[in-house]
């Protein structure tokens, strides 16, 4: 079976660590990936030479912004110069019109699989002149006629997307064996970024508007008030980094607060780190959560914006919404001094190891293939 994964990047982080995480996985006597993915301008990482080692093709193609033209021509031609029996979409609403190109090209399986949890529409002038709902309803009644299967990390992303349509559930997983806590681990990675003692705080995300960090950078100025010698990784980057570097200035915390670009060595990372917090404004699941988890860190999220399927184990603490920039310093900060261990088993037995994952993945591809039929 010929599938055709169409995402918007393989960057570290989201569907491209999904999907470097889970095609190297997959039967490959029965499925046979390749991925369409817009070209990171850092050049291909670590998931890029991951997927292509496991020999699974990754091509670059134009990006959307600023180039959507480009961009579906691009799409349009792989679907016509290849033979594929499903494409695997994973861009939110966009998915609605690259199922289109593909329903137009002949592909009689497409998947489209829900990551999120609320994200701009991505067609502006829709968002301008129509109310978000009848939006919705639109792009919704779109999908229903061009997907032929739906899949979503969580309840939330799903029905974010899908409405009421049923959709196939397909929680987001990790390598836990790449993140389970290791305490040399830790005293070699704290030691190479010169923490000494002092409590961390940290998070892995990209640098939007999503991912809420200047509230971040709020919450550790409230917390440095308390613990004066804490320290703050940031590992990510993105169109914010600058305003957030000002921003931390502005707090009075610049000196406290690492901005370490993005990274390829998040596992040792984690290590380093006492706790983990994401203030984002919306996850369909969160896999920095689980990482975190796994990795044995106390994690906070704010609650409603994170699915509460993403408390695997006990360290999630999913915080009331609208608490206060101290609220969370105090919370965080209770969690100073807890006992570390190795939670990787936990992630496991709730279902979001990778290993399980693509086997749960080779099942909606099998479904694909019985529904579809005729010899696929």
């Amino acid at each position: 079976m010929n599938i055709l994964h169409i995402a918007p990047s393989v960057r570290i982080g989201g569907v491209g660590s999904l999907l470097a995480g889970l095609l190297p996985r997959l039967d490959r006597e029965r499925f046979r990936c390749e991925v369409l993915a817009e070209a990171d301008p850092a050049g291909p990482g670590a998931n890029r030479r991951a997927l292509e080692a496991a020999g699974i093709p990754v091509r670059p193609i134009p990006p959307r912004v600023g180039g959507l033209r480009e961009n579906l021509r691009a799409v349009d031609a792989a679907l016509l110069a290849g033979s594929y029996d499903a494409v695997h979409l994973h861009l939110e609403e966009w998915s609605a019109l690259y199922a289109f190109l593909a329903r137009r090209r002949g592909v009689p399986a497409r998947i489209v699989h829900a990551h999120l949890a609320g994200v701009r529409l991505p067609f502006r002038f829709t968002a301008r002149r129509l109310a978000r709902p009848a939006a919705l309803a639109l792009l919704r009644g779109f999908m229903r006629r061009e997907a032929t299967h739906r899949a979503a990390c969580s309840d939330d992303a799903g029905r974010w997307l899908f409405g009421d349509a049923p959709f196939t559930m397909l929680p987001n997983a990790v390598d836990t064996a790449r993140f389970g806590f290791s305490a040399d681990a830790r005293r070699r990675t704290r030691a190479a970024l010169g923490l000494g003692e002092a409590f961390t705080v940290g998070c892995a995300a990209r640098f939007d508007q999503q991912k809420n960090l200047p509230f971040l950078l709020a919450l550790f100025a409230e917390l440095r008030r308390r613990e004066p010698d804490a320290l703050l990784l940031l590992a990510g980057d993105g169109e914010e980094g600058p305003a957030l570097r000002a921003e931390a200035g502005r707090l009075g915390i610049a000196g406290a607060v690492r901005f370490l670009g993005a990274r390829e060595d998040v596992p040792a990372l984690l290590q380093a780190m006492d706790a983990f917090a994401l203030p984002t404004r919306y996850e369909g699941f969160g896999i920095a959560l689980l990482e975190a988890q796994a990795a044995g860190l106390p994690c906070f999220a704010p609650d409603g914006a994170v699915p509460r399927e993403a408390a695997v184990t006990g360290l999630l603490r999913l915080l009331p919404p609208g608490l206060s920039a101290a609220g969370w310093a105090g919370e965080i900060l209770a969690a100073k001094g807890l006992p570390r261990r190795c939670r990787a088993e936990e992630v496991e037995a709730a279902g979001c190891g990778a290993e399980t994952a693509a086997r749960r993945l080779e099942a909606l591809y099998e479904r694909c293939r019985a529904e579809r039929g005729r010899g696929l």
